[in-house]
């Protein structure tokens, strides 16, 4: 690993152990747990220049923080990474994680058997692209990963015991203690060795910032580390912040966090920049180029020098000619939290009708996103676009064997739209449905007595 991971040998050795373990056939599991910007993502990163030295494949996944995520995400960025990902999503069980066959997915006659033979053709797909070339399987930010990825997690963690896999999992600490998913985050840490990362040491902190910036005085040196505390995005942030500008380091707003530092440089874009960042943080961490432009109603050629100019502050990384990240997520939150509210819903309302457009093409994988954006700006949206699309993601999560997050989109739905849902047919049917599948006997029966008696005896409802 590179020496900018100041600190972190015990976590270096145990990354060393276990790829050593993967290599002789014995797989493993690493839990990389710590606060906000402490650096799990950063140690990841290495860990994967690390293993593919090493001959090995990184494989990465990354759970959605925009909000509730798509099920499998994380783990369908996994697979999508692989050479010949694309005919994965037609091949049979291992299919159903796209759910790309909705109807047929959404009417299979054992719903427990057809989950079990998606999570089998998993762990089966992953053991065979081990024998090729051992696996290091990343998947960040567990502590917002949807529940089917978590529980399909668990069990290729305990299947895949005799193969070449190291998984290097990471999450908040806090934030995983206070998610509905925690007893599967706490089931996957048991059956993992767990690297908790601390803050940097302030001799650990002082040469991180000599890295950085070589001309920092003694004396900022010390009071960075007190802003700080050596929590190193905080450390990197408010260096950036200081070198991005022309003002005296004792004006960038370090004792404020790493907020006000990401809005000091944002301030420093043209105002053009600044409303196209606070779009992309409408969309999430990863951008991509047309996903963007759609959501500031920008062409792409207008919209491509804007994102050199944000680049260039640092706010984000450039992935490709075409896509980006932002730094860390606590930099787009901050971003979030600064823009105006109106312009973070138009552009959810444009994001919205952009996948949307996607559904229409025939992409089903857009369903889910698509609610989820039209939630976020339901205001804008009529009461029965959103329980029809509500209505359609469920069916797409039942598609994929991930029945819980198909309750979980009704439920959801109902959340923000309140009790008009209790109205519509078509609506209580699939919330009986995705009860029944999920397990919840007494909600279905609850859930369809409902729209017996909204339907008042229908023809329609027995159909």
């Amino acid at each position: 690993m590179t020496s900018e991971l100041l600190g972190r040998q015990r976590e270096t050795d145990a990354v060393d152990g276990a790829l050593a373990a993967a290599r002789a056939g014995h797989a493993g599991a690493l839990a990389v747990i710590g606060e906000p910007g402490i650096g799990k993502s950063r140690f990841a990163k290495e860990a994967a220049l690390r293993a593919q030295d090493q001959g090995f494949r990184p494989l990465w996944g990354r759970c959605w923080e925009a909000g509730w995520a798509p099920a499998y995400w994380p783990m369908r960025l996994l697979f999508e990474s692989l050479p010949g990902a694309e005919a994965l999503r037609s091949a049979g069980a291992l299919g159903r994680l796209w759910g790309l066959d909705v109807e047929a997915g959404a009417s299979v006659s054992d719903p427990a058997q057809a989950r079990f033979e998606l999570f089998d053709a998993v762990a089966a797909k992953l053991r065979e692209v081990s024998e090729e070339k051992p696996l290091l399987c990343i998947l960040d930010d567990l502590h917002v990963g949807d529940i089917p990825s978590l529980e399909l997690l668990e069990f290729a963690i305990r299947y895949l015991r005799s193969c070449r896999i190291t998984w290097l999992l990471t999450w908040r600490k806090e934030e995983a203690e206070r998610a509905r998913s925690y007893p599967l985050i706490a089931r996957i840490a048991r059956e993992a060795t767990q690297l908790p990362l601390t803050r940097l040491s302030q001799g650990d902190t002082e040469r991180l910032i000599d890295k950085l910036r070589t001309d920092t005085p003694a004396a900022h040196r010390a009071a960075i580390y007190r802003a700080t505390d050596g929590n190193p995005l905080f450390v990197l942030e408010t260096i950036a912040g200081w070198s991005a500008s022309d003002v005296p380091m004792k004006n960038i707003p370090i004792t404020a966090g790493v907020a006000a530092v990401v809005q000091e440089r944002a301030e420093q874009l043209s105002t053009a920049a600044q409303r196209a960042l606070a779009e992309a943080a409408a969309i999430g961490r990863d951008l991509d180029l047309n996903l963007w432009a759609a959501a500031s109603h920008t062409a792409s050629d207008t919209l491509k020098p804007l994102t050199k100019e944000i680049v260039t502050s640092g706010i984000l990384l450039a992935s490709s000619s075409d896509q980006w990240s932002f730094s860390h997520e606590l930099v787009r939150e901050a971003i979030l939290d600064s823009a105006p509210s109106e312009t973070i819903q138009m552009a959810q309302l444009s994001i919205a009708r952009e996948f949307d457009r996607r559904v229409v093409d025939g992409d089903a994988g857009a369903l889910g996103p698509r609610i989820q954006y039209a939630l976020l700006a339901h205001e804008m949206f009529e009461v029965g676009t959103i329980v029809r699309w509500a209505v359609a993601a469920s069916k797409h999560a039942r598609a994929q064997c991930a029945y819980q997050q198909a309750v979980d989109i009704l439920e959801r739905a109902r959340a923000v739209i309140g009790p008009l849902c209790d109205d519509d047919t078509d609506y209580l049917l699939a919330l009986a449905r995705s009860h029944m599948l999920a397990g919840n006997e007494t909600a279905a029966t609850e859930a369809l007595g409902r729209a017996i008696r909204t339907s008042q005896g229908s023809p329609l409802l027995y159909a």
